[in-house]
Order: structure tokens, then C-alpha cells, then sequence
């Protein structure tokens, strides 16, 4: 069974949105504790805002040309 299936189904929740799946993903994953978001987490505008700036905790993060696994990727449903 691929580690994924772990994560699966999991219902979203204000207190556990992507961020907080990220966060476990890559706790469980790569041994690494990503901070908690210093925005407002349900809105994709302020996560495009705090990641284009850049700066502090934020500035670890890259634009790259071919995805692999434990990417991570800003979505919204329109």
C-alpha cells in the first residue's frame, strides 16, 4: 500500500485544512516540522501573498519546472 492511503479521505475542517495536511505529511515523511501559517490558511489569496513575498519562513520555498513527489502545490476551486 502506498503512504498516501494514510491521507486519503481525510475530512477537512477549520482546524485541519491543507496546511495542517502538509504539515503532517511532511512530519511523517521527511522529519520536518513546517511552521504553522501566519495568514489566514482557508484563503488562497493571503497563501499566494505570503509565499510571493518570499520572506521569512516562506522564503525556503521554489517554483519548480518538474514536480515529484512530496511537492507541494496552491490550489482553490473556483
Amino acid at each position: 500500500m502506498h503512504w498516501v492511503n494514510a491521507y486519503i479521505g481525510q475530512a477537512w475542517r477549520p482546524d485541519y485544512h491543507c496546511w495542517s495536511l502538509l504539515q503532517a505529511v511532511y512530519q511523517a515523511r521527511l522529519n520536518l516540522c513546517l511552521p504553522p501559517m501566519q495568514y489566514d490558511a482557508n484563503s488562497l489569496l493571503a497563501a499566494i501573498r505570503a509565499f510571493g513575498t518570499q520572506q521569512g519562513e516562506y522564503a525556503y520555498w521554489q517554483q519548480v519546472d518538474t514536480p515529484q513527489e512530496l511537492d507541494a502545490v496552491v490550489m482553490a476551486v473556483a
